[in-house]
């Protein structure tokens, strides 16, 4: 299973950027805002479908992935 990506910062040339969760969904903003239904923590981001899913709160509470608990 891959780690979700992280969400790009807002650029000042006004460029779109590409927030994209783990299982592909993608959202393109020119204004650096998530959608509405949309999960953010720590620069990680989840569609809808997964929010609803509870993928953000299982990830969240268990830490995630070995590398990742082991990295902070």
């Amino acid at each position: 299973m891959s780690l979700p990506h992280r969400a790009s910062p807002a650029s000042p040339q006004g460029q779109i950027i590409t927030i994209m969760c783990e299982c592909g969904a993608e959202h393109h903003s020119a204004d650096a805002i998530v959608p509405v239904g949309w999960t953010t923590r720590h620069g990680t981001a989840w569609c809808t479908d997964c929010t609803r899913a509870g993928i953000p709160v299982r990830q969240l509470l268990h830490g995630g992935s070995r590398t990742r608990r082991r990295a902070a």
